[in-house]
């Protein structure tokens, strides 16, 4: 899958940068266990132009851990990296406000971009 995170902030926050990170893994099928192992996180950053506007990231495509099988559900985490002063300068508060998610159907159909 590949993902997308919209975000907002109100005020002028011109040329800081706000770091996010979303790691996914597959839960097998007939069970509840909201425990399973995430992949390793990928990291995208938006960087705030203007006042009083959403951001959109890059896409990010962070490798699933598990297997994909039928009926699988995706479990998916997406966290602020607010302790990592290189990339995320952003001072104020951002709110998460979407998250898009392409997804193929099946391996043989490729999702060269987005």
């Amino acid at each position: 899958p590949k993902f997308k995170i919209v975000s907002y902030s109100s005020g002028s926050h011109a040329s800081q940068t706000a770091a996010w990170d979303i790691a996914c893994g597959y839960i097998r099928p007939g069970t509840d266990s909201w425990v399973a192992a995430l992949g390793t996180a990928v990291e995208g950053t938006q960087t705030y132009t203007t006042a009083n506007v959403w951001q959109l990231t890059s896409a990010l495509a962070p490798t699933p851990a598990g297997t994909a099988a039928a009926g699988a559900q995706l479990k998916i985490r997406i966290f602020r990296e607010g302790d990592d002063a290189t990339n995320d300068t952003f001072t104020s508060t951002t709110k998460l406000v979407k998250l898009l998610m392409q997804w193929k159907k099946t391996v043989a159909v490729d999702v060269t971009s987005w």
